[in-house]
Protein backbone atom coordinates (compact mmCIF):
# COMPACT_ATOMS: atom_id res chain seq x y z
CA UNK A 1 0.00 0.00 0.00
CA UNK A 2 1.40 3.41 -0.95
CA UNK A 3 1.89 5.78 2.00
CA UNK A 4 0.22 9.19 1.84
CA UNK A 5 2.48 12.07 0.92
CA UNK A 6 3.40 14.26 3.88
CA UNK A 7 2.22 17.83 4.17
CA UNK A 8 4.76 20.44 3.17
CA UNK A 9 5.33 23.91 4.63
CA UNK A 10 7.56 26.71 3.37
CA UNK A 11 9.05 29.80 5.00
CA UNK A 12 10.64 32.48 2.86
CA UNK A 13 13.87 34.01 4.12
CA UNK A 14 13.13 36.70 6.70
CA UNK A 15 14.46 37.82 10.10
CA UNK A 16 13.90 35.30 12.89
CA UNK A 17 12.67 36.17 16.36
CA UNK A 18 14.65 33.64 18.35
CA UNK A 19 12.63 32.30 21.29
CA UNK A 20 14.30 31.31 24.57
CA UNK A 21 14.22 27.81 25.95
CA UNK A 22 12.49 27.31 29.32
CA UNK A 23 14.64 28.29 32.31
CA UNK A 24 17.44 25.82 32.94
CA UNK A 25 17.28 24.20 29.49
CA UNK A 26 20.15 24.47 27.00
CA UNK A 27 21.34 23.39 23.54
CA UNK A 28 24.01 20.80 22.78
CA UNK A 29 25.55 20.10 19.37
CA UNK A 30 26.22 16.56 18.23
CA UNK A 31 29.84 15.55 18.88
CA UNK A 32 29.87 11.92 17.80
CA UNK A 33 29.25 10.59 21.31
CA UNK A 34 27.56 7.16 21.31
CA UNK A 35 25.33 8.31 24.16
CA UNK A 36 23.99 11.04 21.89
CA UNK A 37 23.09 8.45 19.26
CA UNK A 38 21.25 6.38 21.88
CA UNK A 39 19.38 9.44 23.11
CA UNK A 40 18.52 10.51 19.55
CA UNK A 41 16.94 7.08 19.00
CA UNK A 42 15.10 7.26 22.33
CA UNK A 43 13.66 10.68 21.51
CA UNK A 44 12.73 9.94 17.90
CA UNK A 45 10.99 6.70 18.85
CA UNK A 46 8.30 8.92 20.36
CA UNK A 47 6.73 9.66 17.00
CA UNK A 48 9.27 9.62 14.17
CA UNK A 49 10.87 6.18 13.89
CA UNK A 50 9.96 2.58 14.57
CA UNK A 51 10.39 1.25 18.15
CA UNK A 52 12.82 -1.36 16.82
CA UNK A 53 15.07 1.19 15.07
CA UNK A 54 18.77 1.03 15.90
CA UNK A 55 22.04 2.74 15.01
CA UNK A 56 21.55 1.99 11.32
CA UNK A 57 18.55 4.31 11.36
CA UNK A 58 20.71 7.14 12.73
CA UNK A 59 23.30 6.52 10.03
CA UNK A 60 20.65 6.48 7.32
CA UNK A 61 18.65 9.58 8.25
CA UNK A 62 21.41 11.68 9.82
CA UNK A 63 24.97 10.62 8.96
CA UNK A 64 24.23 9.72 5.33
CA UNK A 65 21.52 12.32 4.72
CA UNK A 66 22.39 14.55 1.72
CA UNK A 67 24.16 17.80 2.64
CA UNK A 68 23.78 17.17 6.39
CA UNK A 69 26.90 17.65 8.54
CA UNK A 70 25.93 16.13 11.92
CA UNK A 71 28.44 18.10 13.98
CA UNK A 72 27.14 21.41 12.60
CA UNK A 73 23.54 20.60 11.76
CA UNK A 74 22.25 18.38 14.59
CA UNK A 75 21.41 19.66 18.05
CA UNK A 76 19.77 18.44 21.24
CA UNK A 77 17.90 20.23 23.99
CA UNK A 78 19.09 19.40 27.50
CA UNK A 79 16.76 19.54 30.51
CA UNK A 80 18.09 21.18 33.71
CA UNK A 81 19.30 17.80 34.97
CA UNK A 82 21.24 17.13 31.75
CA UNK A 83 18.79 14.72 30.09
CA UNK A 84 18.50 15.04 26.32
CA UNK A 85 14.79 15.62 25.71
CA UNK A 86 14.48 17.00 22.16
CA UNK A 87 16.35 17.14 18.87
CA UNK A 88 16.31 18.90 15.51
CA UNK A 89 18.50 18.90 12.41
CA UNK A 90 18.76 21.83 10.00
CA UNK A 91 20.19 21.31 6.51
CA UNK A 92 21.32 23.74 3.84
CA UNK A 93 20.78 22.23 0.40
CA UNK A 94 22.34 23.70 -2.78
CA UNK A 95 20.63 26.79 -4.12
CA UNK A 96 19.98 28.30 -0.69
CA UNK A 97 17.25 25.82 0.26
CA UNK A 98 16.96 25.16 3.99
CA UNK A 99 15.30 22.10 5.46
CA UNK A 100 14.21 21.27 9.02
CA UNK A 101 14.74 17.55 9.56
CA UNK A 102 13.80 15.00 12.25
CA UNK A 103 12.18 17.37 14.74
CA UNK A 104 11.08 15.58 17.90
CA UNK A 105 10.60 16.11 21.64
CA UNK A 106 9.90 13.57 24.36
CA UNK A 107 6.20 13.52 25.11
CA UNK A 108 6.74 14.30 28.80
CA UNK A 109 8.43 17.60 27.85
CA UNK A 110 5.97 18.81 25.24
CA UNK A 111 3.82 21.86 25.76
CA UNK A 112 6.41 24.01 27.59
CA UNK A 113 7.89 25.86 24.62
CA UNK A 114 10.82 23.61 23.68
CA UNK A 115 9.62 22.95 20.13
CA UNK A 116 9.03 26.61 19.30
CA UNK A 117 12.38 27.67 20.76
CA UNK A 118 14.25 24.85 19.01
CA UNK A 119 12.63 25.69 15.66
CA UNK A 120 13.50 29.37 15.98
CA UNK A 121 17.12 28.47 16.84
CA UNK A 122 17.39 26.23 13.77
CA UNK A 123 15.86 28.89 11.51
CA UNK A 124 18.29 31.49 12.83
CA UNK A 125 21.22 29.21 12.01
CA UNK A 126 19.93 28.68 8.48
CA UNK A 127 19.34 32.41 7.95
CA UNK A 128 22.99 33.07 8.86
CA UNK A 129 24.02 30.64 6.11
CA UNK A 130 22.16 32.59 3.44
CA UNK A 131 18.98 30.76 2.49
CA UNK A 132 16.22 31.69 0.02
CA UNK A 133 13.62 29.68 1.86
CA UNK A 134 13.24 26.82 4.34
CA UNK A 135 10.83 23.94 4.05
CA UNK A 136 9.73 21.03 6.19
CA UNK A 137 7.38 18.09 5.95
CA UNK A 138 4.95 16.92 8.58
CA UNK A 139 1.88 14.77 9.13
CA UNK A 140 -1.76 15.82 9.25
CA UNK A 141 -2.19 14.64 12.84
CA UNK A 142 0.73 16.64 14.29
CA UNK A 143 -1.49 19.60 15.11
CA UNK A 144 0.68 21.01 17.90
CA UNK A 145 3.75 20.96 15.67
CA UNK A 146 1.83 22.56 12.78
CA UNK A 147 0.60 25.35 15.07
CA UNK A 148 4.21 25.97 16.11
CA UNK A 149 5.39 26.06 12.50
CA UNK A 150 2.63 28.49 11.53
CA UNK A 151 3.68 30.76 14.40
CA UNK A 152 7.27 30.58 13.12
CA UNK A 153 6.19 31.94 9.72
CA UNK A 154 5.79 28.73 7.72
CA UNK A 155 2.94 28.61 5.24
CA UNK A 156 1.11 25.54 3.93
CA UNK A 157 2.07 24.33 0.48
CA UNK A 158 -1.28 23.79 -1.27
CA UNK A 159 -0.20 22.84 -4.76
CA UNK A 160 -2.93 20.30 -5.54
CA UNK A 161 -6.60 19.66 -4.84
CA UNK A 162 -5.64 16.87 -2.45
CA UNK A 163 -3.31 19.12 -0.47
CA UNK A 164 -5.87 21.94 -0.34
CA UNK A 165 -8.46 19.51 1.01
CA UNK A 166 -6.07 18.10 3.62
CA UNK A 167 -4.99 21.56 4.77
CA UNK A 168 -8.63 22.61 5.07
CA UNK A 169 -9.22 19.66 7.40
CA UNK A 170 -6.08 20.50 9.39
CA UNK A 171 -7.31 24.07 9.89
CA UNK A 172 -10.69 22.78 11.07
CA UNK A 173 -9.02 20.48 13.60
CA UNK A 174 -6.74 23.24 14.85
CA UNK A 175 -9.72 25.50 15.44
CA UNK A 176 -11.50 22.71 17.29
CA UNK A 177 -8.41 21.89 19.37
CA UNK A 178 -8.12 25.54 20.42
CA UNK A 179 -11.72 25.46 21.60
CA UNK A 180 -11.10 22.27 23.57
CA UNK A 181 -7.89 23.66 25.02
CA UNK A 182 -9.71 26.74 26.31
CA UNK A 183 -12.28 24.45 27.91
CA UNK A 184 -9.62 22.25 29.50
CA UNK A 185 -7.72 25.25 30.81
CA UNK A 186 -10.82 26.51 32.57
CA UNK A 187 -11.23 23.14 34.28
CA UNK A 188 -7.68 21.84 34.74
CA UNK A 189 -5.29 24.76 34.99
CA UNK A 190 -7.20 27.33 37.00
CA UNK A 191 -4.74 26.99 39.86
CA UNK A 192 -1.77 27.77 37.64
CA UNK A 193 -3.52 30.73 36.00
CA UNK A 194 -4.99 32.24 39.16
CA UNK A 195 -2.01 31.99 41.52
CA UNK A 196 1.45 33.35 40.88
CA UNK A 197 4.22 31.26 42.41
CA UNK A 198 7.04 32.53 40.22
CA UNK A 199 10.24 32.70 42.25
CA UNK A 200 8.58 31.34 45.41
CA UNK A 201 10.39 28.88 47.67
CA UNK A 202 8.78 25.45 48.09
CA UNK A 203 9.48 22.88 50.79
CA UNK A 204 8.23 19.30 50.85
CA UNK A 205 7.11 17.09 53.73
CA UNK A 206 6.74 13.49 52.67
CA UNK A 207 7.38 9.78 52.99
CA UNK A 208 9.09 7.38 50.56
CA UNK A 209 7.07 8.65 47.58
CA UNK A 210 8.73 12.06 47.89
CA UNK A 211 12.32 10.95 48.59
CA UNK A 212 15.08 11.28 46.01
CA UNK A 213 18.78 10.56 46.23
CA UNK A 214 20.70 13.73 47.03
CA UNK A 215 17.66 15.77 48.09
CA UNK A 216 16.74 14.64 51.60
CA UNK A 217 18.58 15.20 54.92
CA UNK A 218 21.44 12.89 55.86
CA UNK A 219 20.26 9.96 57.95
CA UNK A 220 16.76 9.88 56.52
CA UNK A 221 15.61 6.60 54.95
CA UNK A 222 15.58 6.72 51.16
CA UNK A 223 13.37 4.89 48.66
CA UNK A 224 14.32 6.45 45.34
CA UNK A 225 17.96 5.46 45.39
CA UNK A 226 19.96 4.88 42.21
CA UNK A 227 18.40 1.46 41.63
CA UNK A 228 14.78 2.47 42.20
CA UNK A 229 15.27 5.65 40.19
CA UNK A 230 16.47 3.53 37.29
CA UNK A 231 13.54 1.12 37.62
CA UNK A 232 11.11 4.02 37.72
CA UNK A 233 12.69 5.87 34.80
CA UNK A 234 13.40 8.83 37.08
CA UNK A 235 16.57 10.65 36.08
CA UNK A 236 16.36 13.86 38.10
CA UNK A 237 14.17 15.94 40.39
CA UNK A 238 12.34 17.09 37.26
CA UNK A 239 10.81 13.61 37.11
CA UNK A 240 9.29 13.73 40.61
CA UNK A 241 5.81 15.00 41.45
CA UNK A 242 7.19 17.84 43.56
CA UNK A 243 9.86 18.76 41.03
CA UNK A 244 7.24 18.96 38.28
CA UNK A 245 4.95 21.20 40.32
CA UNK A 246 7.75 23.55 41.32
CA UNK A 247 8.96 23.72 37.70
CA UNK A 248 5.52 24.34 36.23
CA UNK A 249 4.70 27.06 38.74
CA UNK A 250 8.08 28.74 38.32
CA UNK A 251 9.15 28.16 41.91
CA UNK A 252 12.35 27.03 43.61
CA UNK A 253 12.97 24.05 45.89
CA UNK A 254 14.09 25.08 49.36
CA UNK A 255 14.00 21.85 51.39
CA UNK A 256 12.73 18.30 50.92
CA UNK A 257 12.02 16.76 54.33
CA UNK A 258 10.88 13.31 53.22
CA UNK A 259 11.60 10.09 55.09
CA UNK A 260 10.90 6.69 53.57
CA UNK A 261 8.55 4.61 55.70
CA UNK A 262 7.52 7.55 57.87
CA UNK A 263 4.08 8.24 59.26
CA UNK A 264 2.42 11.36 60.56
CA UNK A 265 1.43 9.55 63.76
CA UNK A 266 3.48 7.75 66.39
CA UNK A 267 4.11 4.00 66.04
CA UNK A 268 6.35 2.28 68.55
CA UNK A 269 7.62 -0.18 65.95
CA UNK A 270 8.74 2.53 63.49
CA UNK A 271 12.04 4.41 63.36
CA UNK A 272 12.36 6.95 66.21
CA UNK A 273 12.58 10.47 64.87
CA UNK A 274 10.79 9.71 61.60
CA UNK A 275 7.30 10.86 62.63
CA UNK A 276 6.01 14.00 60.94
CA UNK A 277 4.42 15.38 64.12
CA UNK A 278 7.92 15.89 65.59
CA UNK A 279 9.46 19.34 65.85
CA UNK A 280 12.80 17.80 64.86
CA UNK A 281 11.36 17.35 61.35
CA UNK A 282 9.07 20.34 61.02
CA UNK A 283 11.77 22.79 62.11
CA UNK A 284 13.90 21.81 59.09
CA UNK A 285 11.75 23.18 56.29
CA UNK A 286 13.72 26.42 55.94
CA UNK A 287 17.41 27.16 55.70
CA UNK A 288 20.12 29.74 55.18
CA UNK A 289 17.87 32.45 56.56
CA UNK A 290 15.10 31.66 54.07
CA UNK A 291 11.64 30.48 55.06
CA UNK A 292 9.43 28.57 52.62
CA UNK A 293 6.64 30.41 50.84
CA UNK A 294 4.80 27.15 50.15
CA UNK A 295 4.93 23.86 52.07
CA UNK A 296 3.59 20.79 50.26
CA UNK A 297 2.67 17.89 52.55
CA UNK A 298 2.15 14.52 50.91
CA UNK A 299 1.79 12.15 53.86
CA UNK A 300 -0.61 9.51 55.10
CA UNK A 301 0.15 6.45 52.99
CA UNK A 302 1.98 4.65 55.77
CA UNK A 303 -0.61 5.69 58.38
CA UNK A 304 -3.29 4.15 56.15
CA UNK A 305 -1.22 1.02 55.51
CA UNK A 306 -0.68 0.63 59.28
CA UNK A 307 -4.35 1.05 60.17
CA UNK A 308 -3.69 4.10 62.33
CA UNK A 309 -6.81 5.18 64.26
CA UNK A 310 -8.41 8.23 62.69
CA UNK A 311 -9.27 9.83 66.02
CA UNK A 312 -7.95 9.31 69.53
CA UNK A 313 -10.16 7.44 71.98
CA UNK A 314 -9.98 6.70 75.70
CA UNK A 315 -6.56 7.63 77.09
CA UNK A 316 -4.82 7.44 73.70
CA UNK A 317 -2.31 10.29 73.19
CA UNK A 318 -3.23 12.61 70.32
CA UNK A 319 -0.01 11.79 68.48
CA UNK A 320 -1.10 8.16 68.13
CA UNK A 321 -4.16 9.04 66.05
CA UNK A 322 -3.93 10.29 62.49
CA UNK A 323 -6.08 13.37 63.00
CA UNK A 324 -4.36 14.28 66.28
CA UNK A 325 -0.85 13.89 64.87
CA UNK A 326 -1.77 15.84 61.72
CA UNK A 327 -2.99 18.71 63.91
CA UNK A 328 0.27 18.72 65.86
CA UNK A 329 2.28 18.72 62.63
CA UNK A 330 0.35 21.70 61.24
CA UNK A 331 0.62 23.60 64.54
CA UNK A 332 4.41 23.21 64.41
CA UNK A 333 4.52 24.35 60.79
CA UNK A 334 2.39 27.39 61.63
CA UNK A 335 4.65 28.19 64.59
CA UNK A 336 7.87 28.00 62.58
CA UNK A 337 6.59 29.41 59.28
CA UNK A 338 3.55 31.60 59.99
CA UNK A 339 3.60 33.20 56.54
CA UNK A 340 3.84 30.00 54.52
CA UNK A 341 1.01 28.69 52.38
CA UNK A 342 0.48 25.05 53.39
CA UNK A 343 -0.88 22.43 51.01
CA UNK A 344 -2.29 19.33 52.69
CA UNK A 345 -2.40 16.74 49.89
CA UNK A 346 -4.34 13.50 50.28
CA UNK A 347 -2.81 10.24 48.93
CA UNK A 348 -3.73 9.44 45.32
CA UNK A 349 -4.99 6.10 44.05
CA UNK A 350 -2.32 4.14 42.17
CA UNK A 351 -1.93 0.98 40.13
CA UNK A 352 0.74 -1.62 39.45
CA UNK A 353 2.52 -0.63 36.26
CA UNK A 354 1.81 -3.04 33.44
CA UNK A 355 -0.76 -5.13 35.33
CA UNK A 356 -4.30 -4.54 34.03
CA UNK A 357 -5.69 -6.92 36.67
CA UNK A 358 -4.28 -5.01 39.66
CA UNK A 359 -6.86 -4.03 42.25
CA UNK A 360 -5.98 -1.15 44.56
CA UNK A 361 -6.09 -2.25 48.25
CA UNK A 362 -8.40 0.49 49.51
CA UNK A 363 -8.50 -1.01 53.01
CA UNK A 364 -4.87 -2.11 53.24
CA UNK A 365 -4.52 -1.55 56.99
CA UNK A 366 -8.15 -2.24 57.85
CA UNK A 367 -9.48 1.25 57.18
CA UNK A 368 -10.50 2.74 53.83
CA UNK A 369 -7.96 5.21 52.43
CA UNK A 370 -10.81 7.71 51.95
CA UNK A 371 -11.09 8.02 55.74
CA UNK A 372 -7.53 9.39 55.85
CA UNK A 373 -8.19 11.75 52.94
CA UNK A 374 -11.27 13.12 54.70
CA UNK A 375 -9.29 13.53 57.93
CA UNK A 376 -6.65 15.55 56.08
CA UNK A 377 -9.37 17.78 54.64
CA UNK A 378 -10.93 18.28 58.05
CA UNK A 379 -7.70 19.29 59.79
CA UNK A 380 -6.59 21.47 56.88
CA UNK A 381 -9.85 23.43 57.16
CA UNK A 382 -9.42 23.77 60.93
CA UNK A 383 -5.89 25.16 60.55
CA UNK A 384 -6.53 27.45 57.60
CA UNK A 385 -4.48 25.36 55.16
CA UNK A 386 -5.19 24.41 51.56
CA UNK A 387 -6.66 20.93 51.08
CA UNK A 388 -5.64 19.32 47.80
CA UNK A 389 -7.73 16.19 47.37
CA UNK A 390 -5.45 14.10 45.13
CA UNK A 391 -7.27 11.02 46.48
CA UNK A 392 -10.04 11.84 44.02
CA UNK A 393 -7.63 11.60 41.11
CA UNK A 394 -9.23 11.36 37.68
CA UNK A 395 -6.26 9.45 36.26
CA UNK A 396 -4.71 6.55 38.15
CA UNK A 397 -1.03 6.88 39.10
CA UNK A 398 1.31 4.28 37.57
CA UNK A 399 3.54 2.75 40.26
CA UNK A 400 6.41 0.28 40.45
CA UNK A 401 4.77 -1.78 43.18
CA UNK A 402 1.26 -0.39 43.29
CA UNK A 403 2.32 2.45 45.64
CA UNK A 404 5.57 4.13 44.53
CA UNK A 405 5.08 6.08 41.27
CA UNK A 406 7.28 5.60 38.25
CA UNK A 407 8.13 8.59 36.06
CA UNK A 408 4.75 8.55 34.30
CA UNK A 409 3.02 8.21 37.65
CA UNK A 410 4.94 11.19 39.03
CA UNK A 411 3.78 13.34 36.13
CA UNK A 412 0.20 12.14 36.62
CA UNK A 413 0.36 12.92 40.33
CA UNK A 414 1.67 16.42 39.59
CA UNK A 415 -1.17 16.93 37.08
CA UNK A 416 -3.80 15.84 39.60
CA UNK A 417 -2.44 18.09 42.36
CA UNK A 418 -2.27 21.16 40.11
CA UNK A 419 -5.80 20.50 38.79
CA UNK A 420 -7.15 20.43 42.32
CA UNK A 421 -5.51 23.59 43.58
CA UNK A 422 -8.24 26.06 44.59
CA UNK A 423 -8.69 29.29 42.66
CA UNK A 424 -8.22 32.55 44.48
Amino acid sequence: MQMAQQLKMIRKSSPVRELPLPDGYSYEYYTGDEAQVSDWLRICKEGLIEPSAGNECFRSVIVNYPDLDPENDLIFVLAPGGERVATIAFVLHPGGVGYLHMVCCLEAFRGIGIGAAMTSFALAQLEMRGIRYTYLTTDDFRLAAIRSYLSAGFEPCEDSDEMRSRWEEVRRKITESKRLKRSEESERSEGEKAMDYSGKYFSVVGDSISTLSGFIPDGYALYYDENNMKNAGIESADDTWWGQIIFRLGGKLLKNNSWSGSTVSYHAEFTPGSFAFLDSRMSLLGGDGIDPDVIMIYMGVNDWASGTPIESYGNMPENMSFTGAYRIMLDLIKEHYPNAEVWCISPAISTLRGDPNFEFPYCLGGRHIREYADAIGKVAAEKGCIFVDANKNEKIVDALDGIHPDKNGMYTLADEIIKKLPVE
